[in-house]
């Protein structure tokens, strides 16, 4: 017996229905895709959002910043030319210190100068009685070096007898009043005249004591032989056989000694008189 069926037919049955499934299947499994990629796109929108949102809050910072920096650098410029019209003030004061200086610095020379030329030896004290400066003519008096500058005075050794000076000085300070000595070198052969005066500053503010040291020897030794000269012509006059009489350069009588008068006849009234 032979039988015949219908492959074909059923054959396409199967096959459409195959396919139906598998076309559902493709579709799920887009629309799962699509819906995946929806909502990553709807994320990326709001981080998209959010990130616009924050790069127009950070471009507002950074406008404010900017506002900020440019006013500060109209600030800074504004100084720049007070520090510049502050720096042209200051060369000015420089150039008027400068010559301040130079005319400070050449009255201090004058001022060396001067009393090195006037030989006088002069020390130079604080309110404490120690040594602040001195002349070239004090290592004459004292025996004192550069190194000494600071030193107490009778802490240096003197050449001169003198042993009142710390307490005329101290006098000196207390008193303000000057105080003058006549003194000699410990050899007995130079005379000074030592005075001792209070120390002002230019505020008048008294800030020690200056010592001075006048060499006597020359006008002491002239004063001897002035008296010397003087007592040989008190004993000329003193004679008894010279008579003596006085004329000025015109020739008019100012004095006679005893034995002129005896002479004479003159009296002491008629020739100082000029008659």
């Amino acid at each position: 017996m032979v039988l015949f069926h219908e492959a074909s037919v059923i054959a396409e049955g199967s096959a459409a229905a195959g396919g139906r499934l598998t076309s559902d299947e493709h579709v799920q499994r887009l629309e799962n895709e699509l819906r995946v990629t929806r909502d990553r796109l709807q994320a990326t929108i709001e981080e998209l959002e959010s990130t616009n949102k924050e790069l127009k809050s950070s471009n507002e910072e950074y406008q404010s910043i900017n506002e900020e920096l440019q006013s500060a650098n109209e600030e800074l410029e504004t100084s720049k030319e007070e520090l510049q019209s502050v720096n042209e003030e200051l060369q000015t004061v420089n150039g008027e210190l400068t010559h301040r200086v130079s005319e400070l610095d050449r009255a201090n020379s004058d001022l060396k100068n001067l009393l090195e030329a006037t030989q006088i030896a002069t020390v130079f004290l604080d309110n404490d009685l120690r040594v602040r400066n001195f002349t070239p003519a004090a290592t004459e008096i004292f025996h004192l070096l550069d190194t000494d500058v600071g030193r107490p005075l009778d802490h240096v050794v003197s050449r001169v007898a003198y042993p009142e000076l710390p307490d005329d000085i101290r006098r000196v300070l207390k008193s303000l009043a000057p105080a003058e000595r006549q003194v000699s070198a410990h050899s007995g052969n130079r005379q000074y005249a030592a005075r001792v005066l209070p120390y002002r500053s230019v505020d008048n503010y008294i800030s020690g004591a200056v010592v001075t040291f006048t060499d006597l020897t020359a006008i002491s030794s002239a004063e001897a032989a002035l008296r010397q000269s003087e007592q040989r012509l008190q004993r000329v006059l003193e004679t008894e056989a010279l008579g003596v009489i006085f004329f000025d350069h015109a020739g008019t009588m100012l004095s006679a000694n005893e034995v002129f008068l005896r002479m004479s006849g003159y009296s002491r009234s008629q020739i100082e008189g000029g008659n």
